[in-house]
């Protein structure tokens, strides 16, 4: 039997396994002949305009829907097992940052039929595709990246010495002045000046933390100039709303009065150098 008959036998023994207990889903419904696959330990996750395909919730209006990113649908494939279409929608609370699925939000099971997933040799070239560049995209990115939705609480306060809400909010506050460019990510330029305050270790270490290429001279540059740029922002755009006489109010300088001030100096604006 030659090459092209094993194929075609094969072939007709994934389609034939496709008729077993468990339903196939609409995708199967489609006359295929012997062109679909069936992925035995892939589930289908439905494609319905209305119900969220994370939680299962039905939506009244499209308000809080969004359809799902291609990077989201490939993190349900890779982390769930699940194949959703491109046109499938979601709440958009599990959607966090990079358009990537929110790792700590579970995807609900009980309201869901045990559907496996059919695909058309077109549609199973293209997800292999997607999955190859997601790997190359792996190996360039930073070991240690604060992009990364599963990094928790504590591994910021770790390598920062700030929780995620802390972070945010300075990120949020620097954002605008933060320039991206083939060299520097604004969240882990932010990381990496309060990694090198926290841990104060060497310039070339944290390049290689960040996977930055090139030998330990050229890495321990580009982390220098990144922690100087952010040390620059910070000292314009941040230190004078949270240091200095003016940046507080009149009213909130007399908050921070004590019963000893009063006493001394009555309900007055008090400096007191320590």
């Amino acid at each position: 039997m030659d090459s092209s008959s094993t194929f075609l036998v094969d072939a007709s023994s994934i389609h034939s396994s496709s008729t077993s207990s468990v339903d196939a889903s609409p995708i199967d419904n489609v006359d295929t002949a012997d062109d679909g696959l069936t992925l035995e330990n892939v589930l289908y996750a439905g494609s319905s305009q209305n119900r969220c395909v994370i939680c299962r919730r039905i939506r009244d209006s499209s308000t809080n829907m969004i359809t799902m990113p291609k990077s989201s649908r490939l993190d349900l494939l890779i982390v769930h097992r699940m194949y959703a279409t491109q046109n499938v929608r979601c709440c958009e609370q599990h959607i966090v940052g990079h358009d990537r699925l929110n790792p700590m939000d579970t995807v609900e099971m009980n309201d869901r039929k045990n559907l496996k997933t059919t695909l058309p040799p077109q549609e199973l070239l293209l997800i292999l595709e997607d999955l190859l560049t997601l790997i190359q995209e792996a190996i360039k990115s930073p070991r240690l990246d604060f992009r990364d939705p599963a990094l928790s609480n504590d591994d910021y306060l770790t390598w920062t010495g700030w929780n995620i809400a802390q972070f945010d909010m300075m990120f949020d506050m620097l954002s605008p002045f933060l320039r991206s460019s083939c060299n520097r990510e604004p969240r882990n330029a932010l990381a990496i000046f309060w990694i090198k305050a926290k841990t104060n270790l060497s310039f070339s270490q944290i390049g290689s933390l960040f996977n930055y290429t090139g030998d330990s001279e050229a890495r321990r540059k580009r982390v220098a100039d990144t922690f100087d740029s952010v040390r620059i922002l910070l000292v314009r755009n941040l230190v004078p709303l949270n240091l200095g006489v003016y940046h507080l109010t009149r009213d909130q300088a007399l908050i921070h009065n004590t019963a000893f001030s009063k006493e001394f100096w009555d309900n007055k604006v008090t400096i007191i150098w320590d």
